[in-house]
C-alpha cells in the first residue's frame, strides 16, 4: 500500500559540458541522466540496474543533492 511519498522526481536531467584546451571552451555535452520521473514511497525498496556508464551514480548524486540537476525537480518529503 502506498501511503507516504518520500521522494518525488520529475523530469530529472543532468548534462555535463566537456571542456578541453587551454581556455576550456566547451567541446560537447554528456547526457548523463535524461528525463527521469519516479516516486519512492515509505516501505519501498528501489533497485537501480544498468550498464556501466549509464548514469546510475549520477542519478543517486542528484537524489542526494550532491549534484545539481540541469533541469527537473527532486522533492523530498
Amino acid at each position: 500500500m502506498r501511503d507516504k511519498k518520500l521522494i518525488e522526481v520529475k523530469n530529472l536531467t543532468k548534462e555535463f559540458k566537456l571542456a578541453s584546451g587551454m581556455w576550456k571552451k566547451a567541446k560537447g555535452v554528456v547526457h548523463a541522466v535524461t528525463d527521469v520521473t519516479l516516486d519512492i514511497y515509505e516501505g519501498e525498496t528501489l533497485a537501480l540496474v544498468g550498464e556501466s556508464g549509464c548514469g546510475k551514480s549520477t542519478l543517486i548524486k542528484l537524489l542526494t543533492g550532491e549534484v545539481v540537476p540541469t533541469s527537473g525537480k527532486v522533492m523530498v518529503n
